[in-house]
């Protein structure tokens, strides 16, 4: 949960992971699993995710698209006023945009089956052009 899984450095870890899940799911297990709906923010190219202000401190998290489309940079911009200068820090990772084939494929070479996919984790029909989140609910045979 929580999109763990576009952290990892490529489909060999992504597969290297969720043989490591299928190992130690009994079968007819299910597995779960919640990330962002990464075509979405393919498609729409939206960089502005959110900007928010806490204690003084102004962050504003944007994504850098690299060309391609193979890797997002996830990017968290921290402003405040220091002595009446404005003091930055950009923190940033790299992830992997998981599309709904593509993890659909990669569980079905880890060994599950019968992979539905949803838009919340309240299991509403999964948008690929609106949905927020991509929920996973795969089974091993």
């Amino acid at each position: 949960m929580g999109n763990t899984l576009p952290h990892l450095a490529g489909d060999a870890e992504l597969v290297n992971a969720l043989s490591a899940f299928a190992s130690r799911t009994l079968p007819g297990g299910i597995l779960i699993l919640q990330m962002l709906n990464y075509e979405r923010i393919l498609v729409t190219r939206e960089r502005i995710q959110g900007a928010g202000e806490a204690h003084g401190v102004t962050y504003v998290r944007f994504y850098d698209f690299e060309a391609g489309g193979s890797r997002l940079l996830f990017n968290i911009l921290r402003i405040e006023r220091v002595e009446g200068n404005l003091k930055t820090n950009l923190m940033s990772v790299p992830l992997i945009p998981i599309t709904s084939s593509r993890i659909t494929k990669l569980l079905e070479k880890s060994g599950y089956r019968n992979v539905l996919k949803f838009g919340s984790i309240a299991m509403d029909r999964f948008d690929p052009a609106a949905s927020k989140d991509l929920v996973i609910v795969a089974t091993l045979p």
